[in-house]
C-alpha cells in the first residue's frame, strides 16, 4: 500500500535541500558526523557541511535521518540558524562574495553613513568673470586688489544632513583681507540663494600662512536637490599669490534608505 506525501512536506524538503546546496556546495567539507550518512552517500559532503556549521544537529542518537520528511517548524529552525534571522543568532553562511561583490562593498540601507564633498584649485571659479584672477596648482588668487569671491558647486546627496563646513585659505603676509566663506543653498526657481553656513567676517583676515577654518553652525542642514543647488565660496581682498583660496569641504551624514 503506497503512502501519499503531503505536498507541503515535499515542498519543505525541497526548500531545505536547495538552501543547503546553494550555501554549501558539494565537496566543500568532508567530515563524518552521522552514523546513517556513510561516505558513499552522494550528499555526504553537503550534510557534513551543514553539521559543521551548526545548521543541523541531526535527529538524535548520532543519526541524521536523511530520508525523513522535514516539517515546516524544522525548516524554520534551519533557516534561522543559516540566516541569523532571530535575536542573538549569528549567520553561518561562509560565502566570500555575493554576485561578485565582497561584504565590504555593501552598506546597510537603514544605517547612517558619513561623507564629504570638496573642491579646490582648478575646480573653483571667480564669481564675476570680469575680475582678474590667476591660479597655481593648489591656489586661486586675485591679481587685482578688489574683492573676488571664488566659488564651486558641491555635489551633495539629496536628503543628506550637512554637519560641517570648512575652507582652507592662504594669507602668507597677513596683510590682505580674506572675507567670509559661505555655503549657499541656491534656489533653482528664482536664481537666488541663502547662506546655510558661514565662516569669518568680511574684511577680517583669519591668520598668516596656510590655515583651515571651520564652522559648526549650520542653518537648514538637510539637502534638497529638487529645490536647490549648493555653492560654496570665499571672498578675497588683495592681490598676488600670497593670498587666496586653496579649497572648500562640506561634511555630511546620509542614509541610503532615505
Amino acid at each position: 500500500m503506497s503512502r501519499t506525501r503531503d505536498p507541503r512536506q515535499r515542498l519543505a524538503a525541497v526548500l531545505t535541500l536547495a538552501v543547503a546546496a546553494v550555501a554549501f556546495p558539494m565537496g566543500s567539507l568532508a567530515s563524518d558526523y552521522f552514523l546513517d550518512v556513510p561516505d558513499s552517500n552522494i550528499f555526504h559532503s553537503d550534510i557534513s557541511a551543514l553539521a559543521d556549521s551548526g545548521v543541523t544537529t541531526g535527529c538524535g542518537g548520532g543519526n541524521y535521518c536523511p530520508s525523513a520528511f522535514v516539517t515546516r517548524e524544522q525548516m524554520a529552525a534551519f533557516m534561522n540558524r543559516l540566516g541569523a534571522l532571530g535575536p542573538g543568532k549569528l549567520p553561518v553562511v561562509n560565502a566570500a562574495e555575493l554576485n561578485g561583490f565582497t561584504s565590504d562593498q555593501f552598506v546597510r540601507s537603514d544605517a547612517e553613513h558619513n561623507g564629504y564633498a570638496s573642491c579646490s584649485g582648478a575646480n573653483m571659479f571667480p564669481d564675476n568673470s570680469t575680475d582678474e584672477w590667476a591660479s597655481s596648482s593648489y591656489l586661486k588668487y586675485p591679481t587685482v586688489a578688489s574683492g573676488i569671491e571664488f566659488s564651486c558647486v558641491l555635489d551633495l546627496p539629496n536628503g543628506a544632513t550637512v554637519t560641517f563646513f570648512q575652507a582652507t585659505l592662504r594669507d602668507a603676509s597677513g596683510t590682505e583681507e580674506i572675507g567670509s566663506c559661505l555655503l549657499h543653498a541656491h534656489l533653482l526657481s528664482t536664481d537666488s540663494g541663502s547662506a546655510m553656513a558661514s565662516i569669518g567676517a568680511s574684511g577680517v583676515a583669519f591668520s598668516t600662512g596656510n590655515f583651515t577654518a571651520g564652522s559648526g553652525s549650520i542653518t537648514n542642514p538637510v539637502v534638497d536637490r529638487s529645490l536647490y543647488s549648493y555653492i560654496a565660496g570665499c571672498v578675497v581682498n588683495g592681490s598676488g599669490d600670497d593670498v587666496g583660496v586653496i579649497g572648500i569641504q562640506v561634511s555630511y551624514t546620509y542614509s541610503i534608505g532615505g
